[in-house]
């Protein structure tokens, strides 16, 4: 409650929790599932989670398991159509 308007979204990170922990906070109120870029590949460079892959299915059913919509966002929480 003290945090209460100030923190204005919170990041679920699949790569370092894994998809059925990063569903598991979605649940718990976060609104942003951190770590999904551009093709869903990590970085070759990314450290232990290098070659880790998130596909456009992988959320939509990620979401559906959820009842939580999908979209596409920019760096500052800004919708894409």
């Amino acid at each position: 409650m003290m945090l209460a308007g100030r923190i204005d979204h919170i990041q679920a990170a699949w790569t370092k929790l894994g998809l059925r922990a990063a569903q598991l906070v979605l649940a718990g109120g976060a609104d942003d599932l951190g770590g999904v870029l551009l093709d869903g590949a990590l970085d070759p460079h990314a450290g232990p989670e290098q070659g880790r892959q998130l596909t456009v299915d992988d959320v939509t059913a990620l979401a559906d398991g959820l009842g939580r919509p999908v979209r596409q966002r920019t760096t500052v929480y800004g919708e894409i159509p």
